[in-house]
C-alpha cells in the first residue's frame, strides 16, 4: 500500500492527475490551525489550500515550462501533533509533499506529513487521519498565476 493511501479521498486526486503526484512547485496558498478536530475530537487540526498542477516538457514563448491541470485543493488532517511550521510568506512553493505511515506514542497508527520548503513555507506534523475535502479545477484567483 503507497502512503498517500492511507489518505481518505486520494482517489480524487489521482482521478484529477492519473497518478498520484510529488507536488513539486505547488504553492500553499493558506493553512489554518484549529484547536478542535471536526472528525477526532478532541484533537487540533489543519485545513491546507494548496495550488497543484502537472508540469510539462513544452516551453511556452517566454522559455517558461508549460503546466496542465491545474487545481486548487483542500486538505484536511486530524489530531495534528508535533507540528512545526516555518517561512510561511507572500509565496509559499514546496518541492515536494512527504506521507509516511508512522506509530502515535500511544502506539496508534498515524502519519508523518511534511511539506518540503522549495521558497516559504516547510511544515512538518503527525496526524491521525488526513482527507482530501475537495478538488477544485482552476487557478488562484489572486492574479498572480494569470
Amino acid at each position: 500500500m503507497q502512503p498517500y493511501e492511507h489518505i481518505v479521498n486520494h482517489k480524487l486526486i489521482t482521478d484529477w492527475f492519473g497518478y498520484w503526484p510529488s507536488f513539486h512547485d505547488a504553492e500553499v496558498l493558506s493553512m489554518h490551525l484549529d484547536r478542535r478536530s471536526p472528525v477526532t475530537e478532541p484533537g487540533p487540526s489543519l485545513l491546507v489550500h494548496l495550488h497543484a498542477f502537472e508540469p510539462t516538457s513544452e516551453v511556452d514563448d517566454r522559455g517558461y515550462f508549460w503546466l496542465r491541470k491545474h487545481v486548487i485543493l483542500t486538505l484536511e488532517f486530524d489530531d495534528v501533533d508535533e507540528i512545526t511550521l516555518g517561512g510561511f510568506n507572500n509565496q509559499n512553493v514546496i518541492a515536494e509533499l512527504d506521507i509516511d505511515e508512522a506509530v502515535s506514542p500511544e502506539g496508534q497508527p498515524s502519519l508523518n506529513i511534511a511539506f518540503r520548503s522549495s521558497f516559504g513555507i516547510g511544515c512538518d506534523f503527525r496526524c491521525k487521519l488526513a482527507r482530501v475535502k475537495s478538488v477544485e479545477p482552476g487557478r488562484p484567483s489572486d492574479g498572480i498565476y494569470a
